[in-house]
């Protein structure tokens, strides 16, 4: 098995460090705006668009905060180097935003122990004024405090972001939904959002089932930790048991959801920086920056 880690590379340069963030909050914007055109195009309807943004914002406060966490890389010995994937994706490592899922579970106690902003700037203004120095330790103590309490305010894109199901409306007697869940790529370090229409015909709706929903959930998510496995075409294969409803809904445009899922696709690699992939309806497509 090849070493991945041959593919990462450190942010050692507290300048060249700040450029990547600031490049890749540049791509987040435009990768908004790409999605706002593929509605205006037809290639996505408002519900994906509406799924997507929530992603797509949550991955632009993933890279807010740990550009606070970043901030001093280079200048201070114990700031830490951003790892990133500098062969498929450009995007932070894997093992980044696991890192940060860990720190916004302790984010408040850390915030609880430390100086509020104004007190720890009123510390740097007295260690100007008083010693004459560059309160350098002050202000990697204010970018950590800054990082925790972006984590604390949650929203952040992270390394898994469950199933999601929002009502479209009724087709007959199939109550129509939206699934929307996201990971993060460990192979190649790359958002990956998935997108899937479901019929469902079951006595009671899917995400207020909870005899389905919960087993359809880790479900899904176990297919798209698993690797990437597209939604592919599989004509009226029989469903699974774990999506199976009163009169055998979930489906996805009349074909089995569990049996479509469990085909393997061939996917595509990452071709450079800024991409998200996206998985809707069968096909994948990447939203390139």
């Amino acid at each position: 098995m090849a070493d991945l880690s041959l593919d990462h590379f450190d942010l050692e340069d507290t300048r060249v460090t700040r450029r990547y963030f600031d490049k890749f909050a540049r791509i987040t914007d435009y990768l908004t705006r790409v999605a706002a055109v593929m509605e205006v195009e037809k290639r996505l309807s408002r519900a994906d668009i509406s799924a997507m943004a929530g992603y797509l914002a949550g991955l632009n406060l993933t890279f807010r905060a740990l550009s606070h966490k970043y901030h001093f890389s280079g200048r201070f010995a114990h700031a830490g180097k951003l790892t990133f994937d500098r062969v498929e994706s450009g995007f932070p490592v894997y093992q980044e935003l696991l890192e940060l899922a860990n720190d916004a579970l302790q984010a408040q106690s850390h915030l609880d122990g430390s100086q509020s902003v104004e007190g720890l700037k009123d510390e740097m203004v007295k260690t100007i004024l008083r010693d004459q120095a560059v309160p350098t330790k002050l202000q990697y103590t204010l970018s950590q405090r800054l990082y925790y309490e972006e984590l604390a305010k949650g929203g952040q894109f992270l390394a898994r972001n469950d199933p999601r199901a929002v009502w479209q409306g009724n087709d007959g007697d199939r109550r129509q939904f939206l699934i929307h869940w996201a990971i993060y790529d460990s192979q190649v370090n790359l958002p990956t959002i998935y997108l899937l229409d479901v019929e469902d015909s079951g006595r009671t709706g899917l995400p207020k089932d909870d005899r389905r929903w919960p087993e359809a959930q880790a479900h899904l998510m176990a297919q798209s930790l698993a690797g990437l496995k597209l939604v592919q075409p599989c004509l009226h294969t029989p469903v699974r048991p774990i999506a199976r409803g009163a009169r055998g809904g979930p489906r996805t445009g009349g074909r089995g959801l569990g049996a479509c899922l469990d085909r393997r696709g061939s996917g595509h690699r990452a071709g450079g920086a800024g991409q998200v992939r996206l998985v809707r309806h069968r096909r994948a497509a990447g939203l390139r920056a």
